[in-house]
């Protein structure tokens, strides 16, 4: 019995790690897009001519932010794990 139980223990302690790894993976993966995202577009927005605020509501461009953010949280975050979970088949 005190074998299976060392099985189980390692089969924990690798479990442990592997998820270690695929939170860290995954924080270090959206931090660097967030980043990347938001320095283009902040960029892109204050290079913009003087008629796209005229005919822009700041209401729009503050949706389009929180938008691709949730974006970013959501949709990468499940990807990410996905596509972990499918090369561990």
């Amino acid at each position: 019995q005190v074998m299976y139980l060392e099985v189980y223990g390692i089969f924990l302690v690798i479990g442990f790690f592997c998820a270690l790894f695929r939170t860290a993976w995954i924080v270090s993966g959206g931090v660097a897009c967030s980043r990347k995202l938001y320095s283009m577009m902040t960029n892109h927005v204050l290079h913009a001519p003087m008629l796209y605020f005229e005919t822009t509501p700041l209401g729009r461009l503050l949706n389009r932010f929180t938008y691709d953010a949730e974006i970013l949280d959501v949709t990468l975050v499940w990807s990410m794990s996905m596509l972990l979970i499918a090369s561990s088949w």
